[in-house]
């Protein structure tokens, strides 16, 4: 942490490796002393070496006010230039608790109306379509019924909005926009959706994302830039890989208008999607708050983090216009992107995918010294060290499980568990059954054990889920009956310590929960095992058919039955060694 002289205090709230680190890192360069708070712990940024302090006072909750006074003492104590909230989730709360907060501090905020009007996407609708600016088609129902015709009206994908990504109540869950290919798809996340509240329905617009950013006074743009969407994710949504891009006089006249009736004052990324083909565009939405592709502005020459503050603690009004033309990558979405870009069909058009050798040329912008990165900064080296470290760890993973499961699937290491398992039921009279939920896979082990093991044997079954009391799903009773299974009383129950200790060899159904159980209670691994671990010629584990096929649990069903088949021709065995 910085510990140079600072001629200002200021305090971003937020956690995330791109508008909030981009925020402290602005003002940090400019020997601001930066404090930060309402951080998630695991939070990249706080590794920033322009961060002076880190407060640990608790966050906003809804359900109380037990946040806001240890919220006030910091401020009184701080005294504070100015406080900058980077995201919706630390936005919302103050913005409602404004007249009890300003008192101590100047904040970062929207004027109530423009706030009001800015955070809610029907508003902005609205207000786009009384300016005669371009949006897709829509409407804003409740109604099922008018949901499916405005489908019936227009081609899928349908885009179904919420009013807002988070409310005052629910700040720690967001509210995405989703898209519906097909009616089926369109009933499902209509009716889950609009439990929540009206939906805006809109047609898809086909086009790039383009974003112009904007510093405004009371309406008046002070400075603005424009930026291009370069890898967006396949179904929409935040890009990884952008350029900065000569301004359009289209965009950007629908941009003056807005600011303009709004009287907006702050910063602003105005997003729009672009047709090149048909030069058609349409407004998406509003962004009031800094924005994730903030680190290519910021590179570009356009200050807004550091230009904000001056606007609104000296009072300044006069902003470099002029920027670079360079590229900007965050890593970790972009390996993600590139991932999806691989596997995508680049011969729909609905997917925003890029040809390979488009991508391979990309790479000319790292030579040209054209590109620079979201988190890794050489004058601020740490995060960028850490977002690599833990992109080599997801990259690690899953090679490492494939490497495992491979491992596992030879016919040594089954001869092994096939042998072990074998000696520990010599010495077993209580076997449990484990699965996920309790609700598919383990009762029908337990009951049909009992059809076929000797009647002296304990069985039991239980789940890892937390939820108890619950009935199997239809099509679980209507496949077990084909086996001769009742699960029609079987209620589910989870596992606990007195269980695991009292069984004496647990059989579970797949390496997802047999890491749970080993991780919850170490002491069970000796004595546990998977369900096929007999059968040397099927695949170790079995798969949850929960929420699939009548046939996906028949077949389900049939295996088990085989493994625990197994399991009775084994204990037959072992006895008749016995005698």
């Amino acid at each position: 942490m910085l510990n140079k002289k600072s001629c200002g205090k200021v305090l971003v709230l937020g956690s995330d490796t791109r508008s909030f680190l981009t925020v402290i890192r602005s003002l940090g360069r400019k020997k601001l002393n930066v404090h930060v708070a309402w951080c998630n712990p695991s939070s990249l940024s706080l590794y920033s070496r322009y961060i002076n302090k880190v407060h640990q006072v608790p966050n906003y909750t809804a359900s109380s006010d037990v946040w806001l006074q240890p919220f006030v003492e910091m401020l009184k104590n701080e005294n504070y230039d100015l406080v900058i909230p980077t995201n919706d989730p630390c936005i919302i709360p103050i913005q409602n608790n404004r007249k009890e907060l300003e008192q101590y501090a100047q904040f970062y905020l929207l004027d109530d109306d423009t706030f009001d009007i800015c955070i809610n996407k029907f508003e902005v609708t609205k207000l786009a379509k009384s300016l005669n600016i371009s949006v897709p088609n829509d409407i804003v129902t409740s109604d099922i019924n008018e949901i499916t015709q405005f489908a019936e009206k227009y081609s899928f994908p349908i885009v179904l909005k919420p009013a807002s990504s988070f409310t005052m109540q629910q700040t720690g869950v967001k509210f995405e926009v989703e898209k519906a290919h097909n009616l089926k798809e369109l009933t499902y996340l209509s009716n889950k959706m609009l439990q929540n509240g009206k939906l805006q329905i809109q047609e898809n617009f086909i086009g790039k994302g383009v974003g112009v950013e904007v510093l405004a006074n009371k309406g008046e743009i002070l400075t603005s830039f424009q930026h291009e969407r370069v890898h967006e994710p396949m179904m929409g949504g935040g890009s990884s890989y952008r350029k900065s891009m000569v301004q359009s006089k289209q965009l950007i006249d629908a941009v003056e208008k807005l600011i303009g009736e709004l009287k907006y004052t702050g910063v602003a990324m105005i997003e729009f999607k672009v047709n090149e083909q048909n030069d058609t565009w349409v407004l998406i939405e509003i962004n009031s708050r800094f924005w994730g592709s903030l680190p290519l502005s910021v590179a570009s020459g356009i200050d807004f983090p550091y230009w904000l503050y001056q606007m609104l603690t000296s009072q300044k009004t006069n902003f470099p216009t002029k920027y670079k033309s360079i590229y900007c990558r965050n890593t970790a979405l972009d390996f993600e992107w590139l991932i999806s870009n691989l596997e995508a069909d680049r011969h729909d058009p609905l997917l925003s995918s890029i040809p390979l050798h488009h991508v391979a040329s990309e790479l000319k912008n790292i030579l040209l010294f054209k590109e620079k990165n979201d988190t890794f900064q050489l004058d601020d080296i740490k995060p960028g060290i850490m977002e690599i470290a833990q992109l080599g760890k997801r990259i690690y993973s899953p090679i490492k499980s494939k490497c495992i499961l491979a491992l596992k699937n030879t016919f040594a290491y089954k001869k092994y568990k096939f042998n072990k398992c074998r000696k520990a039921l010599l010495k077993s009279q209580n076997i449990l059954f484990l699965c996920y939920g309790n609700i598919c896979r383990s009762p029908f082990a337990e009951i049909y054990a009992r059809k076929v093991l000797p009647e002296d044997f304990t069985l039991s079954s239980c789940g890892i889920h937390d939820k108890i009391e619950r009935n199997p799903p239809d099509l679980a009773i209507s496949a077990a009956s084909t086996f001769g299974v009742d699960l029609l009383d079987h209620r589910s129950i989870q596992i606990t310590r007195e269980i695991a200790e009292e069984s004496d060899i647990i059989f579970v159904h797949d390496d997802k929960h047999y890491k749970q159980l080993i991780r919850k209670y170490p002491f069970v691994k000796e004595y546990t095992f998977m369900i096929n671990s007999l059968n040397m010629s099927s695949s170790r584990t079995v798969e949850d058919p929960f929420g699939k096929s009548l046939d996906e649990f028949i077949s389900t069903y049939s295996i088990i039955s085989k493994s625990i088949d197994l399991i009775r021709n084994s204990l037959e065995y072992n006895l008749a060694g016995d005698n």
